[in-house]
């Protein structure tokens, strides 16, 4: 429901809440048939990788070490294609209506001609996601001064009416924090992987790192848009 909300904004429609998950009810089995595909996918990889980790264990060498780390990065990699794959399959089961075996095609496709366009919206999400919940903590943090020294005071003065005010302020601001920063932070991501699928299937997007390219060599052979 989300995608296609966040899909038809992007199109300058405004679906309605109930427009919304009805697409999303329609779109059930699909959606839940690709994460079966995806959880099993993930595993196989989990125990593939946890195989050289195995051999390590029965034979502790320096080569089966770096076997391991090697192999480790590698897995970790393959996950986090498996999980990009993923969303673009499910932009395209929502927005074009696609079969869930075309689907996978067109999100295994987008990520083989983008990968570089991909892995730096990652990274600037992870970035960017971080930056947010640490300003949220130090928020908090601030917040929860006045609780402390109404704990404090409720100590002092024995009063359980003080405590259970500081505890139950606490416990709001805490779970209303969450709350919001987790459906700000889930519509973001959610916002930025509809967007970027939308951008990639018109192909009016460039790698930033050929575009720093482009500029600091002024070889113009790369197109920019």
């Amino acid at each position: 429901g989300l995608v296609y909300a966040l899909g038809g904004k992007m199109r300058g429609r405004k679906p309605t809440l109930k427009e919304s998950f009805s697409v999303g009810g329609k779109a059930l089995w699909p959606v839940i048939a690709l994460n079966i595909i995806i959880i099993g996918s993930i595993w196989i990889l989990r125990f593939l990788g946890s195989l050289p980790l195995f051999f390590l264990i029965q034979n502790p060498t320096t080569s089966s070490f770096l076997f391991h780390i090697v192999s480790f990065g590698a897995v970790l990699f393959l996950i986090f294609v498996v999980l990009i794959v993923e969303i673009f399959a499910l932009n395209a089961l929502i927005l074009q209506g696609a079969p869930l075996s075309d689907a996978l095609k067109r999100g295994i496709e987008l990520f083989r001609k983008n990968w570089l366009v991909v892995i730096e919206t990652a990274i600037l999400q992870v970035i960017i996601a971080t930056i947010i919940w640490f300003l949220f903590a130090s928020l908090f943090a601030v917040a929860m001064l006045p609780v402390f020294v109404f704990i404090v005071s409720a100590t002092i003065l024995h009063s359980t009416v003080f405590l259970t005010f500081a505890v139950l302020f606490g416990l709001i601001v805490l779970f209303g924090g969450l709350f919001a920063l987790s459906a700000f932070t889930i519509q973001f991501q959610y916002a930025t992987w509809v967007s970027l699928y939308r951008k990639l299937g018109e192909g009016g997007v460039v790698p930033k790192l050929h575009r720093l390219f482009r500029n600091v060599t002024g070889d113009t052979s790369i197109s920019q848009s």
